[in-house]
């Protein structure tokens, strides 16, 4: 959390809040193209591991990460060989901009987006052999301290902080992360456990897996709502207010993703096992957790909002409507606990797919209307009310599925 801070704060000082709206664009447009490029696998990957990891079977856990890993590379190898050609081509006529011309950016975001794809693979099946505490620091700290470093190297140099360095050395870290997270990885698999009697198997369900493809689409799509909606309606120098205190708040949510790497393999066991009675005192115990997280955070910002408003170099009080409207629909994610998790590894992503499509469509629908007349405020209540919706759908359709579980056991 606190190297993520760091690393907004250097970032807006040095580089002013239309670099910072421009480094969260890139970061935004490279998470969609890389979980559309991962195809569902990481969230496949985190219940294979588990339940293989958990019965000892390590060699079938190597032979479904070599499966998945195979299946990312080919595409990317594609789309990045593309865009190489494209970026020859378009260097031969002498196409740019005057400052930092679209296509490098895109270039930026296919190279990152690979990189992306294979790490949120590795990450996945790292959480599901029980080590979530170096998967989520390794994935959350991996790109912020090369950017991080970069930066102070600007600075003690006295050279002006370029939106070229700021990609490449958000690029680098995605590849660092990958690396590192690859080795953690192959060393918890190097050694079959002894004893064991029988292999670990997760039945191939195509139609779950297109579910679990389009829901971690889907999903970081919702999580990079405002960044899609926000450039038809403000300006970068908002943008870059608002993914200030966007960021903020998902810094008190970064410990809610820290619960999902501890709780998704519960769920994956549990559910493999149909023991309904320990899903649902898992589920209970995520909502009793994230209250206990979320609330003292939350109010810390609250507090805390004049100062951090200063230290960023921001007018009085820029960051307090952003911050107001984001809390309230993190309040509510934080009160219903992980049910869309859930769903996702007990066989249920289809359930989950219906309510992110609602919840999408929600906004969709109110997205021109509010933003036309309420500016970058209204976009986020937009999607603060959409984070909302989203969740107490979720949580419905997941106890329904635990009501039909109990049924069929």
């Amino acid at each position: 959390m606190a190297i993520q801070f760091l690393c907004q704060l250097i970032i807006a000082n040095l580089a002013g809040a239309a670099g910072l709206g421009l480094f969260q664009l890139f970061s935004s447009w490279t998470c969609i193209l890389g979980e559309m490029l991962a195809q569902g696998l990481p969230a496949r990957m985190m219940r294979v591991i588990s339940v293989g990891f958990d019965r000892g079977d390590h060699s079938y856990c190597r032979e479904q990460m070599r499966v998945a890993s195979k299946r990312i590379r080919y595409p990317a190898l594609w789309i990045l060989s593309i865009s190489i050609l494209a970026m020859m081509l378009l260097q031969a006529t002498d196409w740019s901009t005057s400052e930092l011309p679209l296509a490098w950016l895109i270039f930026a975001v296919v190279v990152s987006a690979s990189l992306f794809a294979l790490l949120r693979i590795y990450v996945e099946a790292l959480k599901g052999t029980d080590a979530p505490l170096a998967a989520v620091s390794i994935e959350s700290l991996g790109p912020p301290i090369l950017v991080l470093m970069v930066c102070l190297a600007c600075w003690s140099a006295g050279i002006a902080l370029s939106s070229w360095l700021l990609l490449i050395a958000g690029t680098t870290g995605f590849g660092l992360s990958l690396a590192v997270t690859g080795a953690l990885l192959r060393k918890r698999l190097s050694i079959t456990r002894a004893g064991t009697s029988h292999k670990a198997q997760v039945d191939e369900d195509q139609r779950e897996q297109r579910a679990l493809w389009a829901n971690s689409v889907l999903a970081i799509v919702f999580v990079q709502l405002p960044f899609i909606l926000l450039p038809w309606f403000a300006d970068v120098a908002q943008i870059g207010v608002f993914s200030v205190a966007h960021k903020l708040v998902n810094l008190v949510t970064l410990l809610l993703v820290l619960m999902a790497a501890v709780f998704g393999p519960a769920f994956a066991r549990a559910g493999e096992q149909r023991n309904v009675s320990a899903l649902r005192e898992l589920l209970r115990r995520t909502q009793y957790l994230s209250m206990g997280i979320f609330l003292p955070l939350a109010a810390m910002l609250v507090v805390l909002q004049g100062p951090l408003t200063m230290m960023f170099n921001f007018p009085p009080e820029a960051l307090q409507p952003f911050l107001y409207a984001l809390l309230f629909g993190q309040l509510v994610n934080a009160a219903t606990g992980l049910p869309g998790l859930l769903m996702n590894m007990t066989g249920a992503a289809q359930l989950e797919l219906k309510v992110l499509l609602m919840s999408l469509a929600f906004a969709a629908l109110l997205g021109g209307p509010v933003g036309y007349f309420y500016g970058a405020v209204g976009i986020a209540w937009l999607v603060s009310a959409t984070l909302a919706l989203k969740n107490f759908a979720s949580l419905y359709f997941a106890r329904c599925h635990l009501v039909q579980l109990g049924e069929i056991q």
